[in-house]
């Protein structure tokens, strides 16, 4: 994961990151792993901070009835977090 870049928003701000990576274990080689990360921080109160997070991360895979690549980007269900800076 990269540091974030932060967009100040008043109050609270928006964190953007990306992370990049290799995933191994359902084939024979490693496939290549892109992600996404936004987090808005709605409260920080010394090295705590909460917010609301979502990643998200592109996929390609073969459609088996016209047998053509087919590109989309899969995203997590918006959870919240909870962060301590040490």
């Amino acid at each position: 994961m990269t540091h974030p870049y932060v967009v100040p928003l008043g109050p609270v701000s928006l964190e953007l990151s990306l992370s990049l990576g290799l995933v191994s274990g359902y084939q024979d080689y490693p496939v290549p792993l892109l992600g996404a990360q936004a987090r808005l921080d709605l409260y920080q109160s010394g090295p705590w901070n909460a917010g609301i997070e979502m990643a998200a991360m592109p996929y390609i895979a073969k459609d088996s009835a016209t047998n053509k690549n087919k590109f989309g980007v899969v995203g997590t269900t918006p959870f919240l977090s909870v962060r301590y800076h040490f």
